[in-house]
């Protein structure tokens, strides 16, 4: 948006250059008419800046005739409704996305109808551990990859979260949907990967049983890049099975959620950027009308001038004659 903004007033500035000596009226514009009249002459710096806070309104100030005076607040309304509304809509969505992840209990069984994990879709337990009453960090995986190689890039700079920060913001409904780093808190993925059938999770007291067996990692050849895991849950171990690069199915629908929100928002900053242009356009018409009013105004203003020839004294004499109707 700062980009379009940008371009929207290096556009204007260009304008106003190739204008300026021209656009506006000289009060010497009428300076050769044959036949002066006086009357109140419109100012078109005024109906430039009057469109330009209110479009149209430019364009009633000098000649409520023109067919833009209310084309232009008419453009307004609409793209102002459509604004609101796309916002509005993205909001909606953005509480249903952040609402999946984390405002939501689900329940996972196995495959003998015992349940397994209760609790939201993504537990930050998993993710970075917690604080136990005795303010003793129980670790979560993250911290468990950052110490398996010293010369990898997992370490705690890497990682921004950290459970003295845990608030549920703007950057942590992000940074879940958009980095692997932070996969390991989404349920379905702790269960397959991290979940051996004997470790429990026991959310409404906010406590951690670790599990006997760390995440099987899958690691680059110089121990350097994270690329995967192989399931530790008994009931997804494949014999010979390949590392399984980061996914989860409730993330990959937390993704395509959030994708839906910012299409919303995206319609609305396209519709802001439209609203710009619709003031600077109005603006400009605004200073044509202007322009053409003052230039046509004897027309107008119902006053006729005519040149004829009439007979006056026994000859054919050419008048200049004036009229005005009441």
């Amino acid at each position: 948006m700062n980009r379009r903004l940008f371009l929207i007033m290096l556009c204007t500035m260009f304008v106003w250059t190739l204008c300026a000596q021209n656009i506006f009226d000289d009060p010497d514009t009428l300076k050769n008419d044959i036949i002066k009249v006086n009357y109140q002459r419109k100012n078109a710096k005024l109906a430039m800046l009057m469109s330009a806070i209110l479009p149209g309104a430019g364009q009633y100030y000098a000649d409520k005739k023109s067919i833009t005076t209310y084309i232009f607040p008419i453009i307004e309304a609409g793209l102002i409704y459509g604004y609101i509304d796309y916002t509005n809509k993205g909001h909606d969505l953005e509480h249903k996305y952040q609402k999946y992840a984390t405002g939501e209990t689900i329940t996972i069984k196995n495959n003998d109808d015992v349940v397994i994990y209760t609790g939201p879709r993504y537990n930050t337990i998993f993710q970075f551990g917690y604080l136990n009453s005795s303010s003793v960090l129980i670790q979560g995986l993250q911290q468990n990859l950052a110490g398996i190689y010293t010369d990898d890039i997992y370490d705690n700079i890497y990682f921004k979260w950290n459970p003295q920060n845990m608030e549920f913001n703007q950057h942590f409904y992000e940074d879940i949907g958009k980095y692997n780093k932070y996969i390991f808190g989404w349920a379905d993925w702790y269960q397959v990967y991290a979940y051996n059938g004997q470790g429990t999770i026991d959310w409404q007291n906010a406590s951690f049983v670790p599990v006997p067996n760390a995440p099987n990692w899958a690691w680059n050849s110089n121990h350097t890049i994270w690329l995967g895991n192989y399931p530790t849950n008994p009931e997804n171990i494949i014999p010979g099975q390949s590392y399984d690069e980061p996914y989860s199915a409730l993330r990959a629908k937390y993704i395509n959620m959030r994708k839906d929100a910012e299409v919303k928002f995206d319609k609305a900053t396209d519709i802001n950027f439209a609203i710009v242009m619709n003031h600077l356009v109005s603006s400009l018409d605004a200073i044509r009308v202007t322009h053409k009013f003052n230039r046509n105004y004897l027309s107008q203003n119902e006053m006729h001038f005519n040149y004829r020839t009439t007979l006056y004294n026994s000859h054919f004499t050419p008048m200049l004659t004036f009229c005005k109707e009441f």
